[in-house]
């Protein structure tokens, strides 16, 4: 063992001699470079490292004031917008025309049934629930009779007294903010908000009640519009830890799935700090804590330490890339001194190697008139005409990508508008024929069934129209194509009847809107009524794998042969079939519009017996329908 160390520590020992051995055998001027390189490149990197450090002290300071600054700012917009929509539920309760129909729906016996009662009190809720995108929708409650602002359907089995919203009549003061739940009263069944406004009335003894349900999907998208930084993650939470919006980022949800649960969040919901760090995963984050008093809501506004830092990080490393810019121009500037004459050619090799690897952003400054020089001239020519060709090239590279984004962009706006036009061909001749037929019921059995033709004539106008939107859920699909049946049977009688039988669990996906309603157009006038006898159109709906199949079927005439084959190639081909067919190529070319060439409609029958529409679909959930709007709709 001695000897083994021995035997190293003289290999040592050699090294170190013959390392000796080779500066004192260096050239005095090659010494010098060597200290004073090594001088300014201690220098640089103490100062270096200094200044990181006190930019990132700064920076940490900079970023906790300006995180209690974007915490006081969410709370001020949100507190704005709640009290937004508290006044809206002032302003209904002072609005003469709704106070006096609540006072004749308490006072007077007939009150509660009286059209003209209904109508103020619906259009009043109405015109309000318009002016605040929060809204979702509105509620009366009285003790002789509710109503609601009539623009979404109620669950018929709703009792206002045994729901989970009676207890918040009990509290005290006119204005309760309930906790996030599911929608009782609305067949939505959206995910809401209630806010209670208690309110009396004058000479009634009893307390009425307007119920604001606030959409929690809409209170999420303004919490997201109003955040100022895209590496945060902001939760908004009440008193119990229940969450009423929030913004987290995917990096953050191990954070708030295993450190920031709800009993976590009740608990700092009564912490007094306003800013706490806490350590998951390996990582630092900072939490900052807000408080919206006007709502009893809670914030919390949370970043990771790496990301506030990861800027400075860059910055540093810009830095460093400085120094050594700084160190590689030293290093020249002595070799130059030393090596005289033979540094202009070292230099040259130098460049030209990177005139190799296609770095043209260089120079070479010489300007003796000697063969140097001859050749310095010769090389600075060449490389400023070369980077004039690259830049040249690049500029009409990026040109070409402008024009082509611009075709396309312009291509597809102009299909959206042929589609549209298409669209909007069979809206009036629909309007028409439901027109007409509701004037001759309204002759013939002294307007008995006005009610019913016309209610289903809304609801298809307000599914066909669904605020811009081009998907809408399956459940909104069917209802639309059912009120269109209904107008229809009222219209034929016992000549038509139909039945949807559609799995319920696809209720929720997303579809093209207005893909049926043409199929069942197509059944009752190219099928039922050519065929003159009694009619049924069944529409079904399953899932299959990983995709949604719609059925339209008809025992009406059919289709030959000859003529079934050629609209299922003209479909698959994407050409119009005809001009009596433009509703059924209209739905297949939507759809493959929006999902692609997988999907679409094709055509099944037997002549004289029956037709078949068959529509396949993928399966949409609510977060994927971004995705699949076209840019026309997305700029809208």
């Amino acid at each position: 063992m001695r000897d083994t160390l021995f035997g190293m520590g003289g290999i040592r020992c050699m090294a170190v001699r013959r390392w000796h051995e080779s500066i004192d055998h260096m050239s005095f001027r090659r010494k010098m470079s060597l200290f004073l390189l090594a001088a300014v490149s201690l220098i640089l990197l103490t100062g270096q490292f200094a200044q990181y450090e006190l930019t990132k002290q700064q920076t940490r300071r900079q970023e906790q004031e300006q995180a209690m600054a974007n915490v006081a700012q969410i709370e001020t917009y949100m507190e704005m917008k709640m009290k937004n929509v508290i006044e809206r539920l002032y302003y209904i309760g002072i609005n003469q025309t709704f106070y006096n129909a609540v006072k004749k729906v308490l006072f007077d016996d007939k009150g509660a049934a009286d059209s003209v009662v209904m109508g103020d009190i619906s259009s009043t809720l109405a015109l309000y629930k318009i002016t605040e995108p929060l809204i979702s929708s509105l509620y009366l409650y009285t003790p002789a009779a509710s109503y609601t602002d009539n623009t979404v359907l109620i669950n018929r089995d709703f009792d206002f007294k045994t729901s989970g919203l009676y207890p918040y009549m009990e509290k005290k003061g006119p204005i309760i903010i309930g906790s996030p739940c599911r929608d009782e009263i609305f067949i939505t069944r959206k995910n809401v908000v209630p806010v209670i406004y208690k309110f009396t009335v004058e000479g009634y003894g009893g307390e009425a009640a307007l119920l604001a349900n606030l959409d929690q999907n809409a209170l999420y998208e303004y919490l997201k519009k109003i955040l100022l930084s895209e590496d945060v993650s902001v939760v908004l939470y009440d008193d119990e830890g229940n969450r009423i919006a929030s913004s987290i980022k995917k990096e953050h949800q191990g954070l708030f799935k295993e450190e920031l649960k709800a009993e976590d969040l009740k608990a700092m919901a009564l912490d007094e700090e306003a800013f706490h760090t806490l350590r998951y995963d390996r990582e630092k984050y900072w939490i900052n804590n807000g408080r919206l008093d006007f709502a009893s809501w809670n914030l919390i506004y949370v970043r990771s330490e790496k990301s506030v830092f990861q800027k400075l990080g860059s910055l540093t490393a810009g830095y460093v890339a400085l120094s050594f810019l700084v160190l590689a121009v030293i290093f020249l500037v002595v070799m130059a001194i030393v090596k005289r004459l033979t540094m202009p050619l070292m230099e040259l090799s130098d460049l030209m190697q990177k005139a190799g690897e296609e770095k043209y952003e260089i120079d070479f400054p010489y300007r003796k008139n000697d063969e140097i020089g001859m050749l310095a001239v010769s090389f600075n020519h060449m490389v400023r005409y070369t980077r004039e060709l690259f830049e040249q090239l690049n500029q009409s590279i990026e040109q070409l990508k402008e024009e082509k984004e611009k075709v396309r962009i312009e291509q597809l706006l102009k299909r959206r508008a042929e589609l549209k036009a298409l669209q909007a061909q069979i809206n009036p001749h629909f309007l028409y024929n439901t027109l007409d037929s509701i004037r001759w019921k309204a002759e013939d059995i002294e307007a008995e069934d006005i009610s019913q033709m016309t209610q289903a004539l809304a609801t298809v106008f307000r599914i066909g129209l669904s605020r811009g939107r081009e998907l809408i859920t399956v459940e909104e699909e069917l209802e639309h194509v059912g009120s269109y049946l209904e107008i229809q049977c009222l219209r034929y009688g016992t000549l038509l009847k139909y039945e949807i039988d559609v799995d319920q669990a696809l209720m929720e996906y997303y579809t093209v809107k207005l893909i049926l309603q043409p199929l069942v157009e197509n059944s009752i006038y190219h099928g039922i009524k050519e065929k003159g006898e009694q009619g049924m159109i069944r529409i079904t709906g399953r899932r299959e794998l990983s995709q949604m199949v719609f059925t339209v079927e008809d025992n009406g005439m059919g289709i030959p042969v000859e003529q079934l084959e050629r609209l299922n190639q003209d479909l698959k081909r994407n050409l119009s079939v005809s001009k009596e067919g433009y509703g059924i190529f209209n739905v297949n070319e939507r759809i493959r519009l929006y999902f692609g060439e997988a999907f679409g409609l094709r055509l099944e029958s037997r002549n004289g017996e029956w037709t078949r529409a068959v529509v396949t679909l993928p399966l949409i959930e609510e977060w994927e329908v971004e995705s699949y709007v076209p840019y026309s709709d997305r700029r809208r």
